[in-house]
């Protein structure tokens, strides 16, 4: 069986993840890995999906913010960090600003209540 890892920036983004998987594939196994942060998840998700043993066909995706970047550059920057035998069980989505703003959908709001900053 093919499982997915999703790899996120908090935790925050991991009850987001956890949620959309249970809707969008119901029963399917899903882990989502919670980082400390854009510096902690670049760290550690190339030497995660470079160990990962079993299941063998396990697929994985990486979910980091945009930040006010650009997307095309952050995509090419963190493919070039997968490791090569994996690159084609691999995924990378830049979210919006930020996952909260893409969920919640008013990132204005989330900024005057300090929750994200500007950049």
């Amino acid at each position: 069986m093919t499982g997915l890892v999703v790899f996120v920036e908090e935790a925050s983004a991991r009850v987001v993840a956890e949620v959309l998987a249970e809707r969008l594939a119901p029963g399917k196994p899903v882990q989502v890995i919670p980082h400390e942060g854009k510096r902690d998840l670049r760290i550690s998700f190339p030497r995660k999906i470079r160990a990962w043993r079993h299941p063998p066909q396990m697929r994985f995706i990486v979910l980091h913010d945009n930040d006010q970047a650009d997307c095309r550059n952050l995509k090419a920057s963190l493919a070039g960090l997968v490791p090569e035998q994996q690159r084609d069980r691999t995924i990378i989505r830049i979210v919006m600003q930020a996952l909260e703003a893409w969920y919640l959908g008013d990132e204005s709001a989330l900024r005057m209540a300090g929750l994200i900053t500007q950049r």
